[in-house]
């Protein structure tokens, strides 16, 4: 746990962005004021206000992804009658960002929820919000354990808060024309299912620091 005394500049680019982070420490949570979000770890809890987004799964020179708390479970990548099935789009492994962009442009009926449930889920959450890429959803595997300590400390403190479980998760990577890949976080494999098969999925995000 590293603390820092920011300078006047820092601390109004600080204030400015509205970020705050909680760092779990085994099973207690600690304020940490002011924080510069260059600091942020996997594991971290990121708060916009008095609001929590998410917890820190990755973190770059320039920007930080967060997990959202809760998950889709259950839902088609896409129907077998929505233009996502019935043509090979061009996804990114590393970009989920880009892919739903690259989706709507190949498909029309993008923005139908019905087509595309597990997109819908998405969408539900804000227009921030995003279904990872295949190399992202591994990420997260990755550092299911470290995700997973932050929401059961969260779960005890809000009640809603859902794990990651041992199912099967899709990502926004495009196989081919009738599959997309998918991850078991029971043993991090990864595979192509039929676009249409029930999956969970979980919304990241990415945050400028």
């Amino acid at each position: 746990m590293r603390y820092k005394e920011l300078t006047d500049e820092e601390k109004k680019e600080f204030y400015e962005k509205y970020y705050e982070i909680q760092r779990s420490d085994k099973e207690v949570y600690v304020d940490i004021w002011p924080i510069s979000m260059k600091m942020a770890t996997v594991g971290d809890v990121v708060y916009i206000g008095n609001t929590q987004i998410g917890i820190v799964f990755d973190v770059g020179k320039e920007t930080i992804k967060i997990v959202h708390f809760s998950e889709g479970k259950h839902l088609k990548w896409c129907t077998n009658s929505a233009f996502g099935y019935e043509r090979y789009i061009g996804t990114t492994d590393n970009d989920g960002s880009r892919n739903m962009e690259i989706i709507r442009q190949a498909c029309g009926d993008f923005n139908n929820d019905t087509l595309y449930p597990a997109f819908g889920y998405i969408r539900s959450l804000g227009k921030e919000w995003y279904m990872p890429a295949k190399d992202e959803l591994n990420l997260i595997y990755k550092n299911k354990d470290i995700i997973n300590n932050a929401l059961k400390i969260l779960s005890r403190k809000e009640g809603w808060v859902v794990d990651l479980y041992n199912d099967w998760y899709w990502s926004s990577s495009s196989y081919n024309t009738h599959n997309a890949w998918g991850q078991s976080f029971s043993d991090g494999h990864q595979y192509n299912y039929l676009k249409y098969d029930h999956d969970s999925v979980r919304a990241v995000r990415a945050l400028t620091i």
